[in-house]
């Protein structure tokens, strides 16, 4: 078995032979098997870990976190609640209660959800509130 090569010996490292890898199942520096190569650089590896195959990850460089993206659905739901909230900035919230009479761009002030604008009146004594962590479905005049 061919021992594993140096970070400086990477650029001349034929295909087949082995390197040094960080494997993105195992998240470990290990040894892998060069599977190809794009203009003299190492292009894919094969972990003899875990088997998999992926791309060549210089273990000698920091790894940079992730930064956890929001979906854009919630994006779009945030700019609305901000914009009623501006629109409504004056406004003293009422209570919320199951007996409460309200009335579309009400301000409520719920125990659970906090801070919200009633944006629709749903047939059925039922009003459409947006919150800060979204749309909720609230019950009223009962």
């Amino acid at each position: 078995m061919a021992t594993t090569m140096a970070a400086e010996q990477v650029g001349t490292a034929a295909v087949s032979e082995e390197v040094v890898s960080t494997c993105t199942k195992c998240k470990q520096a290990l040894a892998h098997t060069i599977v190809s190569k794009v203009k003299q650089r190492i292009a894919k590896v094969k972990c003899h870990t875990c088997g998999t195959i992926h791309r060549y990850i210089d273990p000698t460089l920091p790894v940079k976190p992730k930064t956890p993206r929001k979906p854009a659905a919630q994006i779009a739901q945030e700019a609305t609640y901000e914009k009623l909230i501006a629109m409504t900035a004056g406004q003293k919230g009422q209570p919320y209660s199951l007996s409460g009479m309200f009335k579309e761009h009400d301000v409520i002030e719920h125990s659970t959800f906090g801070r919200g604008i009633v944006t629709h009146l749903v047939p059925g004594n039922k009003i459409q509130v947006a919150f800060a962590q979204g749309q909720k479905l609230l019950v009223y005049r009962r």
